[in-house]
């Protein structure tokens, strides 16, 4: 950037990391995150659900989930990942 051969993007931060070491990615990508949800471009959202029969179908199912991700991809949101946890 110095000497001019990379351009900084218009209307944004141009970020340069400098390392002796190995770069941690799983820091970087923490970063990108917080960046992401801080510029409201990244939300999050939980639910619990009961592990006991019929505990999905209590919200809506499995066919109420694809109905949401459906609504959320029409809208312009972009669904890079959904995962289950305990």
């Amino acid at each position: 950037m110095m000497k001019g051969l990379v351009e900084a993007m218009e209307g944004g931060e141009t970020v340069i990391v400098l390392s002796r070491g190995n770069v941690d990615l799983s820091v970087v990508s923490a970063l990108a995150e917080r960046n992401e949800s801080s510029a409201h471009r990244r939300i999050r959202f939980y639910t619990k659900v009961s592990d006991r029969l019929g505990g999905l179908a209590a919200i809506g199912g499995e066919d109420h989930a694809r109905k949401l991700l459906e609504r959320l991809g029409m809208a312009g949101y972009d669904v890079r990942e959904v995962s289950l946890t305990s």
